[in-house]
């Protein structure tokens, strides 16, 4: 539970990042600019307001949301590598193409990223600081192609340990993290990059 002593940490931290991001603004999660399509998963934090942050860094212009919660959201999305106990830091991005869907997770100890990836076109021999970070999975060849341009993965191969899921054209992305803002900091730079 998002306690009020942790919300007050938490508006501490966001003011930390806010002297880096001038061009996102505090708002309640619940504010009317944010009810739209392409927020969606919006709906699910906002029906329970003990367990996530009620205020979110927004930026239009980039159509991007900032937002803490401490729900099992994370676990769903990422298939239960989220620890509950944890605050995550959620970025949530409309991007302008149709990726398909694809899964980008740390990879762990023993993995081979051979035998992960779930498409027999993506190759990433030539990245083998990706190959080594990475596991992914993606339904459509062809579409998830697109996204892992070189400057895409040399932003990933800088990163480390991002957990990111792209449905379509909706980026989810999260790091799990103790109330330190230098992680939120080098999240929100690394999503305003990818597009």
């Amino acid at each position: 539970m998002i306690t009020p002593v942790k919300a007050q940490k938490l508006a501490k931290s966001f003011s930390a990042i806010k002297v880096w991001f001038n061009d996102y603004k505090l708002i309640d999660i619940n504010a009317a600019e944010l009810v739209n399509d392409e927020f969606e998963a919006l709906s699910y934090i906002r029906s329970f307001p003990d367990s996530t942050y009620q205020f979110v860094l927004y930026n239009p212009l980039l159509k991007t949301i900032f937002a803490v919660t401490e729900l099992s959201f994370a676990n769903d999305v990422f298939d239960g590598v989220a620890d509950e106990r944890n605050l995550h830091c959620l970025i949530i991005k409309r991007l302008n193409n149709d990726y398909g869907h694809i899964r980008i997770n740390p990879a762990t100890l023993g993995e081979s990223i051979g035998n992960l990836i779930q498409t027999g076109d993506l190759n990433f021999s030539h990245y083998p600081k990706f190959e080594e970070l990475y596991t992914v999975k993606a339904d459509n060849t062809l579409k998830a192609s697109k996204f892992f341009t070189p400057d895409r993965i040399s932003l990933f191969e800088t990163v480390g340990d991002i957990q990111l899921l792209i449905n379509k054209n909706t980026l989810l992305s999260r790091i799990a993290q103790q109330d330190s803002h230098s992680d939120w900091i080098h999240l929100l730079n690394m999503a305003a990059h990818l597009e």
